[in-house]
């Protein structure tokens, strides 16, 4: 199958993470990648981690254009990943 650019979505989360909750976060990123890969249409994910003590994490996750898919992602699997991590977090 040939995938051309407007066959994917590219999804662009950031997360500030508290210092003292970093590990648990780093494993959250685990697990949530291997659960993305179980998803037909999951093109990959990368993360940008902090350079610096701000804690600032980019996740760059790329998927094709499928209804189920980008409904899963933005309806059920992100939410209920980033509550998990709420209170990691700066407000």
């Amino acid at each position: 199958m040939t995938v051309i650019p407007d066959d994917i979505v590219t999804f662009i989360i950031q997360h500030k993470v508290r210092a003292t909750h970093r590990e648990q976060y780093e494993q959250w990123l685990r697990n949530i990648g291997r659960e993305a890969e179980r998803y037909p249409g999951h093109l990959g994910t990368n993360v940008i981690r902090p350079l610096d003590a701000a804690g600032q994490y980019t996740i760059i996750s790329r998927v094709l254009v499928a209804g189920i898919i980008v409904w899963l992602m933005v309806y059920v699997i992100m939410p209920r990943y980033t509550r998990a991590v709420a209170d990691w977090l700066y407000r």
